[in-house]
Formats: structure tokens, C-alpha cells, sequence
């Protein structure tokens, strides 16, 4: 499947997000004001996005989309190696009480090739090359940050957590997290590359671009491609209120309400889990990630590329022994419903429920066990590990 829609259909399929892109490249080059015009409501990113594929702008266009897939394939091949190479378990203390001590030394001692496994289950990450989405950029960046974060690089991580807030802005909920965690590099490196981005911003005039964009392009993006969307209130409009959501005020304060909602919600849970994320920011940085997909109000399948840290760090946690074999299995379940939800998808026919929107609500599960694994005291995380185990023999 992964050769099949990411090496083949990808030539022949148009690139979604190429035609916006290029444009962009082309305003920026130009000095104009890239989100009005053609690409008004079209080019719906932050302004770094068209500075990193300038070079689109100075490629012929007979070409600028075949190396637009390149450059899609480059960052996915790319995130495959940082996740093998960076990213692999540390390998667990043999005990005689581990019934499973070999398949986690299995996947340890193999985990490159492993991780070429996982990568082409995850659904979203080859069909987002299929679709020519960006989201092959957002997947190599996340993978840098979840790599750097490992190896404790806290200035990198700081760098490529403020490129992913200035490509895609919702990545913030990750520096809650890490405040949580002291991460204090981190932070500081984040906060200096973002007020460097500003000052540029304002000395060439550049933020009245990104204003409009805050002002007047992202307020009507969701409502707009409400058709494409898989997001939570897009499910509440289809299934509880279709007729109460049919106008774009409501819809808009339904969307509203839904994002702030979950953000409070999972302020309340790193406030009470601040325990366990100090001690472990990767349950922390799982969480946001899952949180990151459900408070848009656009949400496409590919977009659920930013649940990757959340994916791969179930199968880690449970190859080191960090988690219990009951939440390690509730989590392979959901992760495996997403998945085959894209697939029954892709089958056509008419169904009662569109199986896009299941795959929201399995994230939505995956969610709730994120925040219920980070909120668990350590007496009750005892109890649970210790359940997991069979007793002595």
C-alpha cells in the first residue's frame, strides 16, 4: 500500500497543496500580499511556508510539481531515517516475571527495520505524499523534535518546535508541556527564534501579511471547507444539530466552543498530571499531539500526521516497559481502528456513519487514554504495571 499510493499514485495524482504554494513562492518574490487574490482562503499557512518553498517560484512550472513530490518523498524518507537512527527504545532489563522480554528485545535490536514497518502502517504518513499535502514537511520536523527531545538537544528542539509553530501555529500546545518539564533550553531557544522571526516580521512590513491572515483568512477556513473536514464539530453538525449548524455564525461559535473546550481540558490535565510530566515529558508531548489534531476545525485525515509522537511513543513505552500491557493493547487497538478507517474509506459505498469521522473519534479515545495515563497518580500507575505482570509462579 505504501509503494502503491506514496511511490506510484503520487506521480500521477495533482499535489493539493502545491498550486498554493507556488503562488505564494511567487507574491512573497514579488512583494505582494500572498493570501489575497487567487489564493485567498487557498493559501491558509503561515508566512515561513512560502519562504521555505520558494524555490517552487524559480523552478519551471512543467516541473515545479514533479519536484514538489520529490521534495514530499525526500521528507518522509528523511523522517524514516531520523526515526530509526535517533529515535530507537533503550533496550529493558530481562526479567523472569516478563512473559513478552523477547519480542521487546526483538523490536529493539531491529529497529530500523521496525520502524520502516510502523511508518508505512501509519496511514496518514503515505497517504499525505499520495495527496501532495505538506504534511511530509510537518512529519520530518516532528520526528527532528521528538529525536532531539530524546537525545536532550534542547536548542534544536527549540528551533524546530518554533518552525513547526510558524508552519502550522497549534504546535503552542507543545510548550506548555515542556514548561512543565523544566525543558528550560528548550524554551529559551524557542522564545529567542520566535521574537527573531517577529523582529523580522516588523522590519520588513511582513506582519501586516500575517495579520491579515489571523484576521481574515483562518476565521473562514473551517467553515468554508466543511465538506473536506473530519473535525469534532463537523461530526456534531452531521450527526446532533445538522440543521442548528447550517449557517457559519453558529457553526463558527460551535467551533469556537469545541476548541476552547478541549484547550481548557487539557490545561486541567497537565496541571494535575504535572507530576507525572516532569517525570516523563514524553506522556506530555503525546497528549498535546493528539490534542493538537482535535481542537481545528478543519481536520483532514492527513492532518493526523501530528498524532505521530503519540503513535510512536506507545509501541517505545511498551518496548522499554514504561507501560502496561492492558494500555499498551487498548492503544494498539484504537491506533488500529484509525488506520483501517482510511482504508473502509477508500471502498466507496454508502454507510450510516462516514468511517473519517469514526477515525476522529477513535483519536478522541486515544485522547482520553492520554489523559487519564497522565493524570493517574503514581499509587494507581503502580497498580496498574503491577496488575499487567503475572504473579510468581
Amino acid at each position: 500500500m505504501f509503494v502503491k499510493y506514496a511511490m506510484v499514485f503520487s506521480w500521477i495524482a495533482p499535489g493539493v497543496d502545491f498550486p498554493k504554494h507556488r503562488l505564494a513562492a511567487i507574491d512573497v518574490l514579488a512583494g505582494r500580499n500572498p493570501y489575497v487574490g487567487a489564493n485567498y482562503l487557498g493559501f491558509n499557512y503561515p508566512l515561513l511556508t512560502a519562504w521555505i518553498y520558494v524555490f517552487l517560484a524559480w523552478v519551471p512550472e512543467s516541473w515545479a510539481e514533479r519536484v514538489w513530490d520529490l521534495t514530499n518523498a525526500f521528507y518522509t524518507v528523511a523522517s524514516l531515517f531520523v526515526v530509526a537512527r535517533f529515535c530507537r527504545p533503550s533496550l529493558p532489563t530481562r526479567t523472569s516475571d516478563d512473559p513478552f522480554a523477547l519480542v521487546r528485545s526483538w523490536i529493539v535490536r531491529h529497529w530500523g527495520s521496525f520502524s520502516a514497518l510502523i511508518l508505512a502502517f501509519f496511514a496518514p504518513v503515505f497517504l499525505e505524499i499520495h495527496d501532495g499535502n505538506i504534511e511530509p514537511l510537518n512529519l520530518f520536523l516532528l520526528t527532528i523534535l521528538c529525536a532531539a527531545l530524546l537525545r536532550n538537544a534542547q536548542a534544536l528542539a527549540g528551533i524546530v518546535l518554533a518552525v513547526l509553530c510558524l508552519v502550522k501555529i497549534l504546535p503552542v500546545f507543545f510548550v506548555p508541556v515542556l514548561l512543565v518539564s523544566r525543558k528550560w533550553r528548550t524554551i529559551a531557544t524557542w522564545g529567542g527564534a520566535m521574537a527573531l522571526y517577529g523582529a523580522v516580521l516588523f522590519a520588513t512590513g511582513w506582519w501586516r501579511w500575517e495579520w491579515f491572515l489571523y484576521t481574515r483568512t483562518l476565521p473562514n477556513v473551517g467553515f468554508r471547507y466543511v465538506v473536506e473536514s473530519n473535525s469534532l464539530v463537523r461530526i456534531v453538525r452531521d450527526y446532533l444539530a445538522p440543521n442548528l449548524l447550517a449557517t457559519k455564525p453558529m457553526y463558527d461559535r460551535w467551533a469556537t466552543a469545541i476548541s476552547l473546550s478541549l484547550s481548557a481540558a487539557f490545561a486541567v490535565v497537565l496541571w494535575l498530571g504535572r507530576n507525572r510530566a516532569r517525570e516523563s515529558w514524553r506522556d506530555g508531548i503525546a497528549f498535546a499531539s493528539l490534542t493538537v489534531v482535535l481542537v481545528t476545525p478543519l481536520l483532514e485525515y492527513q492532518h493526523l500526521i501530528w498524532s505521530f509522537p503519540a503513535y510512536l511513543f506507545l509501541l517505545a513505552d511498551w518496548a522499554e516497559r514504561r507501560s502496561g500491557g492492558r494500555t499498551f493493547a487498548l492503544g494498539a487497538v484504537l491506533w488500529c481502528g484509525v488506520v483501517a478507517a482510511r482504508y473502509v474509506s477508500d471502498l466507496g459505498g454508502r454507510s450510516v456513519v462516514n468511517p473519517l469521522h469514526v477515525a476522529t473519534l477513535l483519536v478522541l479515545g486515544l485522547w482520553g487514554v492520554s489523559a487519564i495515563r497522565l493524570v493517574a497518580s503514581a499509587r494507581v500507575r503502580e497498580a496498574i504495571l503491577l496488575r499487567d505482570r503475572p504473579g510468581p509462579k
